[in-house]
Formats: C-alpha cells, structure tokens, sequence
C-alpha cells in the first residue's frame, strides 16, 4: 500500500442543495418582508409629501388648494400603487408563513378600513418573530439578509466532510 504523505486532504463536495429547506424558506419570507417594509416606507413618504406640499407649502405661498391639479392627482395615484403593493406584500407573506387561505383572508382584510393597520402590525410582529427564532435580526428596513447567509455557511461548513488524501483510490 503506497500512500503519498504531501498530498493534500481533498474535500468531498458533493453535498446536494446548498440551502436548506429552512434557509430556503426563512430567505424568502425575509425578502418578502423587507420589499413590505421599503413598499411601507414608500407609502408613509408619498403621504408626508402630500401634507407638507399641499397644507405647508400651499399656505405658506397662499396656493389654493386645487383637487383637479396634475399634483393632487398624481399623489393619490401614487399612494393607490404603494397601498395595492402593501396588500399584495402581506397577502404573499402569509400565503408563504401559513398557507393560501390565510393570505386569501389577509388580502380581503386589507380592504377593511382601520383594520388593515392591525392585520399590518400583527403579521408584521408574527413575521419578525419568526426571523428572530432563526437568530435574524430585523431592523425598520427588515430582516437582515447577512445572517442568512451565514448560517447558510455555517450549515455548508458543518455539511462538508474531509476525506484525508492517504485514504484516497
């Protein structure tokens, strides 16, 4: 039995899929939450820049305030999208925590005035909860995607095995 003591020790890199299940999983509803978070944002900015253009702008420069202006229209247009990609951010949400009759129940409950902010907030507070049972933290803009990915490293780390080079065929 001739082995070659400087060989180096090879690694077998045949471990299947990269990410686990639920690596997989978590990675997407983070995504998912984060695009909810930025949507969130968009949607809470076109609303302050409403205010402040129309009631300090308007009457600081004594404007009327016209409702069949180019303005007026455009920032209701653009808070209808971001509104309808809020809906559509928490029903995929649930749609991928739960299951689909949970999302479709999510979707129809954004319509409800007042009570789409609780649906919001709730889900919103399950989701984060969730992430941080998996050691992600989650910060205003959403789950941190970097520790994701680090357990995905330490689980590909863990994975592979090394087989010693005089052990070789």
């Amino acid at each position: 039995m001739q082995t070659n003591p400087y060989l180096a020790p090879t690694a077998n890199l045949d471990t299947g899929d990269r990410w686990s299940w639920d690596l997989k999983n978590i990675w997407q509803i983070a995504l998912y939450q984060k695009c909810l978070m930025i949507v969130q944002f968009m949607f809470f900015s076109i609303i302050l820049f409403m205010v402040f253009y129309v009631q300090i702008i308007g009457t600081l420069l004594r404007l009327p305030i016209e409702t069949d202006g180019y303005w007026f229209w455009g920032i209701i247009i653009a808070a209808g999208i971001s509104l309808l990609l809020v809906t559509i951010c928490i029903t995929v949400l649930c749609s991928k925590c739960w299951n689909l009759a949970i999302g479709a129940g999510a979707f129809a409950g954004m319509f409800i005035p007042g009570a789409n902010l609780i649906l919001m907030l709730v889900i919103n507070s399950l989701i984060t909860k969730r992430l941080r049972n998996y050691n992600v933290r989650v910060g205003l803009f959403g789950a941190n995607m970097n520790d994701i990915r680090i357990q995905q490293q330490e689980d590909i780390e863990n994975s592979i095995s090394y087989v010693s080079a005089s052990h070789q065929k």
